[in-house]
């Protein structure tokens, strides 16, 4: 009964669409917690590493993971996993999985978590014009520290702002 469980297994894994998760990855960063309490300039801090880190280990194609929890004003906490790596067909890609633990209200008040992901194919980074409410992208050699990354879907359409 125990080899049957085995060749089981494996044959599960052959015939998964997703890559294999449990292959650590070759950078990682945070976690990373950003209570409304942060003073302004250390959230900038901190999002301008992520921002950083994402953008590079996408464009150098190595697998990478940062962690970056973000507070609502009721103080209800959202996670974001932000991992660099290849889909099933072997195009890179920033799967992004969400966690957001709400709360409901009503009496007696109680908690629930939702979950959600998306996958970026493509990323942007865009600087804001002065004075302007446009968006100017950014080169791939322009070292300008001070940018947005825009996260694209595979027909590229913006799936979210960082």
């Amino acid at each position: 009964m125990r080899t049957l469980l085995i060749a089981t297994i494996a044959i599960g894994f052959a015939v998964s669409d997703e890559p294999c998760r449990a292959q650590p990855p070759d950078r990682t960063l945070g976690p990373f917690n950003l209570p409304l309490s942060v003073d302004g300039r250390e959230q900038k801090r901190i999002l301008t590493q992520v921002r950083e880190f994402l953008w590079q280990a996408f464009r150098d194609k190595v697998r990478a993971k940062v962690t970056l929890t973000t507070h609502s004003y009721e103080g209800e906490p959202s996670t974001f996993t932000y991992s660099t790596e290849t889909d099933s067909s072997g195009l890179w890609r920033v799967h992004v999985d969400i966690t957001r633990l709400l709360s409901d209200r009503r009496r007696p008040p109680r908690s629930y978590r939702t979950t959600s992901s998306f996958d970026a194919y493509r990323l942007r980074r865009l600087t804001i014009l002065s004075g302007a409410k446009a968006a100017m992208e950014l080169s791939e050699s322009d070292t300008k520290a001070d940018y947005y990354l825009e996260l694209l879907g595979r027909d590229g359409e913006t799936l979210a702002e960082l």
